[in-house]
Order: C-alpha cells, then sequence, then structure tokens
C-alpha cells in the first residue's frame, strides 16, 4: 500500500517549501513569511510520520474506510498547495529580475511593486488558511492500532524517510542491442512459417490476408517486425506499409499512414476522396505488404470499406493483421489465422538470462537459480514479463530481493503481475515520471529531449546530491536509460547523430501507466466519457480537431486545473484563437502550453496572467506574424519554442526580463538577434530557418551555460561572433544548411573556449573547405571531450592536415559523407576493438600524401 500514499504529501512540495526556507524570504514589510513557512513544514513534518504510521494498518484503506476517508481529506487540503508555493518563488524571481535589467525595466518593476505586495498578502493568507485546516485534519486523525503504531513509530527513526526500500539497479553500459532492439530468443520457426504463408499461400487472389492472434505481451509486433524486415520479403514485394491500428479503426487515419508509410509524405489536409485516389495510385498494379499492427475492430462493415480500397495491388498481396482479439481473425483473414503460442521454457529461460545477467548468475549458488526457475515459470511464456523479471532480478543484490520477488503475492492476484510489480520496485523518483509518459498516444515515437523538457517543467527531476553540477538535462537522459534497462521503454533508436534518441512505449507497459495516472492524465478524444474534474495534465489525440471547436471548448469546461495543455500527433495543433483563450481564462495554474503546429494567427495579450507558466511551444504555427511584447513578463518562463514560425517579423521587446529561460527555439524574419545578454541559464538555442538573418549574438559572457547551438537554415548568416568560440559549456554544435556562411572567417586558435565539446556536427556548408582552429584547439585540449565529427554534403570540403590531427589526444569518430573533395577516408566503415588503430593509421597515411592537391590546399589554409 506505500505505494498508493505516495501522493499524500508530494515531495515536490517539500522540496519547494526547503528550498524557500533556504533562500531566506523576506518578500514584504509587516508580512513575516519565514514564520509562517516554517509552521507550515512542521505541520506537514507530522502529517507525514502519520502517513508512514498509516501505511502499516491492517485497516482497510478503501475510499469509503475511515482511514480512506482521512487520507482524501489531507491529498484535497494539499491540492493547492503547488501553486500557493509557486506564487512566491514568483516573488523572489520577480526581485531578481528587476536587479538584473536594465534602468527602464526596473521602473516598470517598482510601477508594479505594490500590486505584487497585495498579492504577496493574499498568498499568505491563503497558505495560512490551507496550514490550520491541514492541522485539523491531523487532530481527527483514525484510531491506529497500537501495535502497528508503535512498531512504525521505532521504524521512522531507525529508517530515514525518502530513501528507496528497493536497491536502485547497478548501472550496466547501454547498447541499442541491450535497451533498445526487440529481443529476438525463440521464434525463428514463427517467422520461416509466416514468410512461407506471405510469399506462396493465396497467390491467386489479389489481395489475401493472414491474421496473427496471440495474448498481449506474447510479440505479435516484433515477430511481424522481423518478417517486414526480412530481405526475401522485401525483394517480394514491391511496396511494404506498416500501420499501427489499435483501437480506432478510423479509415481516414489507416489510409493517411499507408501514405506516409509507403511514401514518406504527409497528407494532413487532404480529404477522404482525394487520399482514396492518392492510395489506389500508390498501391495500383503493385504487390504490396501491409501490416495492420494491434487491431482491435470487429466491425466487418468498417473492415470491407478498407479491403474494398486495396483491391487494386498486385496479383500476390498480403496484409498481415496482428491482434489479441480472437474474433478479430474469422471477420477480416482469407488465410487460416496464425495462433502465436508461449515461449517455451528453455526459451523463455534463455530470455530470463539475457536481462538478469548470466554471467553473474553462473557465479551465484544453486538456491539463486532455482529462484530464477520459478519466477519464469510464473511469467507463463509471456516475453514482456519474462523480460521485466529478468531486470528486476538483475537490480536486486541480496537473495532476499529474490525471494521478495518470487514470493510476491501479485503474481495470483494482478494480470500480467511482473508489469506491476517491476512498477512497485522502481526508485520513487522514477514513478512519477514513468506513468506521466501516459500523455503520449499509444505506439506514439517519444523524443527522449521532448520528455527531458516536460519532466524539467514539472519539477520531477531531482538533482543528485554528490553531482552538484550536473545538468539537468543529464539527469532526465539518465531516467531515460534506466526506465530503458528495466523495459519500461523499448524500440531506442539515436537521432540526429546521437544528439538524443527516441523510443516507445509497449502497449500494456502504456495502460499500467494510464492506471496508474487516471486522475491526473488524460488523452482526449471525441469519445472519451466521464472526465473527472482533478485531471491536470491533458493531450488531445485525435488525428484532426478542426471543425470541432465546440466539442474541444466542452472537454476543456469539465476540467478546473489543467497543468499540461499537449498536442503530441505530429501535424495536429489548433485553428481557433477561442480555444487557446479559454485554456488561458479557465487554467491559471498551466505550467505547460504546447501548441505546436497550431494555425491561429495571434497570441492573446491575456497570455501574461499565467504566472506560472513554464513551457510555451508555437512550433511550426506558420500564420503568426507577431508575439506580444507582454509576454516578456512572463519570468518563471523556462522554454520558449518558437521554431518554424516562418511569418514571425520579430521577436518581442525585454526579453532579457526571461532570466530563467533554458531553451529557445528561434525563427524571426529580423536581420540580427535582440540583446540576449541575460540569459545565463540557457541550455539549449535553436536558430532555424531565420532566413534574414546576418548575425547572431556578441560578448564573450553571453551564454555561459549554454550546452547546444543548432543553427539550421540561415541562408544570409556569413560568419559566427567571436562569442562562439568562448562557449566553455557547449557539448553539441550542430550547423545546417547556411549557404554563405565561412568558419573560417577571423579563425584564430588561441581560444580557451567548447572546453565541453563532445558532437560536432557540420551539414550542407558550401563554403567549408576545413575545420576551423578553434574547432580543432577544444579537440587537442588537455581535457578532450570530442568523441564524434560528422561532415556531411559539404562540396568544398578538403580535409584536414595530420599537423592538426596529431595533436589530437584521442582520434575522435569521423564521418564524412557526400564532400568529393576530400581524401580523408570515412573510419565510420570499421568497427571493432582496433577502431582507434585503424583511425590513427589511416590518418597516417593521409598525411603521406604531401603532394596531394588537397593536402597542398591544406596548407594554404592554414598557413593563412
Amino acid at each position: 500500500m506505500a505505494e498508493s500514499l505516495e501522493h499524500v504529501v508530494p515531495d515536490l512540495v517539500l522540496e519547494k517549501l526547503d528550498s524557500l526556507l533556504a533562500q531566506g524570504i523576506g518578500l514584504g514589510k509587516g508580512l513575516d513569511v519565514g514564520s509562517e513557512l516554517k509552521l507550515l513544514r512542521a505541520t506537514l513534518s507530522t502529517i507525514q510520520d502519520l502517513v508512514l504510521v498509516a501505511e502499516g494498518q491492517p485497516t482497510q484503506k478503501t475510499e469509503g474506510s475511515e482511514l480512506g476517508i482521512w487520507l482524501y481529506d489531507i491529498t484535497q487540503a494539499m491540492d493547492s498547495m503547488p501553486s500557493l508555493l509557486d506564487e512566491l518563488q514568483l516573488e523572489v524571481l520577480g526581485r531578481k529580475a528587476a536587479q538584473k535589467t536594465r534602468l527602464e525595466s526596473i521602473k516598470r518593476e517598482v510601477r508594479s511593486l505594490f500590486s505584487r505586495s497585495n498579492s504577496l498578502a493574499s498568498t499568505i493568507s491563503h497558505i495560512k488558511e490551507v496550514r490550520m485546516k491541514l492541522e485539523k485534519i491531523a487532530s481527527q486523525k483514525p484510531n491506529f492500532n497500537s501495535t502497528v503504531y508503535a512498531k512504525r513509530v521505532v521504524d521512522m527513526h531507525v529508517r530515514p524517510r525518502h530513501v528507496d526500500m528497493y536497491v536502485k539497479p547497478r548501472k550496466r553500459e547501454m547498447t541499442q542491442s541491450s535497451v533498445g532492439a526487440p529481443d529476438v530468443i525463440g521464434r525463428d520457426q514463427d517467422k520461416e512459417n509466416i514468410i512461407q504463408l506471405l510469399m506462396h499461400s493465396g497467390d491467386g487472389e489479389n489481395v489475401s490476408v493472414l491474421p496473427i492472434v496471440g495474448v498481449g505481451g506474447i510479440g505479435k509486433t516484433t515477430l511481424a517486425r522481423r518478417v517486414y524486415d526480412d530481405e526475401d520479403i522485401a525483394k517480394h514485394f514491391q511496396k511494404r506499409m506498416w500501420v499501427y491500428v489499435s483501437d480506432s479503426f478510423s479509415i481516414t487515419k489507416i489510409i493517411k499512414e499507408m501514405i506516409h508509410s509507403a511514401t514518406g509524405e504527409k497528407c494532413g489536409n487532404l480529404t477522404l476522396d482525394q487520399l482514396q485516389t492518392r492510395l489506389r495510385r500508390i498501391l495500383d498494379g503493385k504487390r504490396f505488404l501491409l501490416i495492420l499492427d494491434d487491431v482491435w475492430n470487429r466491425d466487418r462493415g468498417k473492415w470491407l470499406k478498407l479491403r474494398a480500397l486495396l483491391m487494386g495491388g498486385g496479383r500476390g498481396s498480403k496484409i498481415v493483421v496482428t491482434t489479441h482479439k480472437i474474433g478479430v481473425g474469422p471477420i477480416m483473414g482469407t488465410i487460416q489465422t496464425y495462433v502465436l503460442s508461449p515461449l517455451p521454457p528453455e526459451e523463455s529461460w534463455s530470455l530470463f538470462l539475457k536481462h538478469a545477467c548470466v554471467e553473474r548468475l553462473e557465479g551465484q549458488s544453486s538456491n539463486l537459480m532455482e529462484f530464477g526457475y520459478q519466477v519464469v515459470e510464473k511469467c507463463g511464456g509471456i516475453p514482456i514479463q519474462v523480460r521485466m523479471s529478468g531486470n528486476l532480478m538483475y537490480s536486486a543484490k541480496e537473495t532476499e530481493d529474490w525471494t521478495s520477488v518470487r514470493d510476491n503475492g501479485i503474481w495470483s492476484s494482478e494480470h500480467l503481475p511482473a508489469l506491476k510489480l517491476s512498477y512497485e520496485k522502481l526508485p520513487s523518483h522514477l514513478k512519477p515520471c514513468f506513468t506521466f509518459c501516459s500523455i503520449f498516444p499509444k505506439n506514439s515515437e517519444i523524443r527522449s529531449d521532448d520528455l527531458v523538457q516536460l519532466w524539467i517543467m514539472h519539477d520531477l527531476i531531482k538533482p543528485i546530491s554528490n553531482q552538484g553540477d550536473k545538468e539537468m538535462e543529464d539527469i532526465g537522459e539518465e531516467y531515460i536509460k534506466e526506465l530503458l534497462e528495466r523495459s519500461f521503454f523499448q524500440d531506442f533508436e539515436k537521432r540526429e547523430h546521437g544528439a538524443c534518441f527516441s523510443f516507445r512505449i509497449h502497449d500494456l507497459v502504456h495502460d499500467l501507466a494510464a492506471s496508474l495516472a487516471q486522475q491526473e492524465n488524460i488523452m482526449l478524444t471525441f469519445a472519451a466519457k466521464n472526465i473527472s474534474r482533478k485531471i491536470r495534465h491533458v493531450s488531445f489525440s485525435d488525428e484532426d480537431w478542426s471543425g470541432h471547436e465546440q466539442q474541444v471548448l466542452n472537454f476543456l469546461g469539465k476540467l478546473t486545473d489543467v497543468q499540461t495543455i499537449l498536442f503530441p500527433v505530429d501535424g495536429v495543433g489548433l485553428n481557433s484563437e477561442s480555444i487557446v483563450n479559454t485554456c488561458i481564462e479557465r487554467f491559471k495554474s498551466m505550467q505547460v502550453l504546447d501548441l505546436s503546429d497550431s494555425r491561429f494567427e495571434a497570441l492573446p495579450e491575456s497570455i501574461t496572467s499565467l504566472k506560472h507558466l513554464r513551457f510555451l511551444s508555437l512550433k511550426r504555427n506558420d500564420r503568426i506574424m507577431k508575439l506580444p511584447d507582454s509576454i516578456s513578463r512572463l519570468k518563471n518562463l523556462r522554454a520558449l519554442m518558437l521554431g518554424g514560425c516562418s511569418e514571425l517579423s520579430n521577436l518581442p521587446k525585454d526579453m532579457e526580463l526571461m532570466i530563467n529561460l533554458r531553451h529557445l527555439e528561434i525563427t524571426t524574419k529580423e536581420e540580427a538577434l535582440p540583446a540576449l545578454n541575460s540569459f545565463k541559464s540557457l541550455r539549449y538555442l535553436g536558430v532555424v530557418g531565420c532566413v534574414n538573418l546576418k548575425s547572431l549574438f556578441g560578448g564573450r559572457e553571453t551564454f555561459t551555460a549554454l550546452g547546444t547551438l543548432f543553427i539550421h537554415r540561415c541562408p544570409s548568416l556569413v560568419s559566427l561572433p567571436c562569442g562562439v568560440r568562448h562557449l566553455s559549456a557547449l557539448k553539441i554544435l550542430r550547423i545546417d544548411d547556411c549557404g554563405t556562411l565561412d568558419l573560417l572567417d577571423g579563425d584564430d586558435g588561441n581560444v580557451p573556449g567548447l572546453k565541453s565539446l563532445k558532437l560536432l556536427v557540420i551539414v550542407k556548408l558550401p563554403r567549408l573547405r576545413t575545420l576551423p582552429k578553434w574547432i580543432l584547439q577544444a579537440a587537442a585540449s588537455a581535457i578532450n571531450t570530442l568523441s564524434c565529427i560528422v561532415i556531411e554534403a559539404c562540396p568544398n570540403f578538403i580535409g584536414l592536415p595530420w599537423e592538426v590531427l596529431q595533436k589530437l589526444n584521442s582520434y575522435p569518430q569521423f564521418k564524412i559523407e557526400d564532400c568529393p573533395k576530400s581524401t580523408v577516408p570515412d573510419p565510420d566503415a570499421h568497427v571493432g576493438d582496433k577502431k582507434n588503430e585503424i583511425n590513427h593509421r589511416m590518418f597516417r597515411n593521409y598525411a603521406h600524401a604531401q603532394n596531394s592537391e588537397s593536402a597542398k590546399a591544406l596548407e594554404e589554409v592554414y598557413k593563412n
């Protein structure tokens, strides 16, 4: 029951309160803020102790029980506390901003001093009111069992609070095979059987349908993917398409996904008739393979409508349908249903060992091995259960931990118990991060950087006590890797040359997250019913909300305290300004407002009323022309994403007031960026599609914490400012498609910057002949962090002279593609333990080619 009581006094509230106390709050005359916060902290500590005692009570903790009602009253009283503490923090931020901005801005701050003081008094009054209510509830605690009460009191003094009782996993190296690629132990015969059915059966028909049926988590999708990627299958079928269907059998959506899978084309604005015409043209006379993954539909009429559209394919075309519903097969199939059986015991054991770490088990006692056998037997041959059980065992250190997994009562009381048990054994800091993921649609591809940003905005990432200088973004990436290692995430894939990665969540794992977060998160669809007013995080998962404005407003009208609005489906956003206005007017505690892919023309001035707003995205809105200058007063804003706003004429005035920005992505028609010297907290800067931009920023002290700089499609940008060479915290530098940019302009190797550079990516720079000294100097520094250099589609790139390369302490990974004048071969083709030795020999051979035209040209470049 410990898991269900964790939310009663959230760690987040205690952390915010402790932070405010540590800052020595003294914000208003006549208001003893510090004393009130100390009283609140004492009250919360008392309630915490009582809740810990409640954990051990044999009394039922259901909603109708005395204890259940008491716990519910506490959670209701605590409901407003995070927002109230945020109000206090905003006062601190306001004073910091006033101290750091220019005189005119300070004058504006002074004019608002009295209104802020009134606001502070109101906030303190509300905090006091909540505290007194909590004290009253605490005094009305139920009668606890005296024996259990005494034992829990002793435990509380022996065992410190906020410590995970289950040992955290020991780190293993994260590789694509260990955490990303699907487990392929077994199923070889199933794969061959299905390939034979697809290539030979039903050849007399234009289109045949093969259903693959099996219980959830048994590996239907993994098997279908192995078949889909098979070389013989790829040669046999002229077109291959993969569509994830799930419980929504929308013909329009399926056709769009088929077209996208076959051609890469997105068809967001086409009518159904236009889509059908496009699909028929793609399939006309071609033998195709279509995978319809995770089909729930039992409506034969819907299936027949879709099937009629597919009959124009070439003879021998096949459709594979994966489903866990037995009734789907007879409705859709023309080939006998293929029933997927559980893994046999020996293959289950092999899969378990892969995740539990076979080397570790081989040196253990026979008792430990026997524990493993017994746990595998409980998994029933379901691969997802076996994987998660193996990961649990890998995380355990002692025999007692293995015993607790084997003997846990959850095996007999839960559907797919290994999933729930794996969640219960998660460290406490990972639990809310995992359940938050239910806000994404099933089977969606989730980018690591996007998810980490959302976690940061909701204070779900905890600083590591012994690593105080570690960035929140890096900690968040570690969280994702740990969830990948525990099989909560899957299908890991590197993106953008390793700058980030993507992954998916298995449907059953997504169901678990959704069930745990059902009072917090919701994915709104047109079919959504019984919406709880307690919902805090909302995502709109339907493909097209245009024309359904009133329905959206009806949904929003049922909610009261939303903190997140998200449109996670790529290419789907809002067209209506009235819906934006409603969100702003109704949800004053909003922290994340993601309006990506929207098409409204103006953001209302009232956006400044969202004092708690931390994340605002207008990405890919190609209609908005101007932002209200008042947006600069959102001092709590940590991320402002304007990439792809191609009609945006200029950025807001006084942006230097936004001193807490960590992420900024810009598209503007301006020729120069405004002064951004106050952005000392900025970690990510993206300058994207700025067609008129000629200069970035100046000053050596600008962006002292910047970790990533991304410059994309800025054709008028001629050179980078000197300040770029002094970005000592920069880890990732990506420059792409800047036709007039000359990196050698004003090149100077005597700079101390770029000490932290790890990844350098340069693409489509026609003026690039070689890398500038200020980059190579960083690579040759005493502490060399550079691990990867990627140069692509640079037609005039010559290469790198040996005189420069020999200064490097360790040879980074090079990837050089589509650079016809370069004489440097691509070492990325070499793999294995001897890669550094191969690179060394390659560069030496290159250096000996002194008579080559490229080598002579390089000498001239570096002489100049």
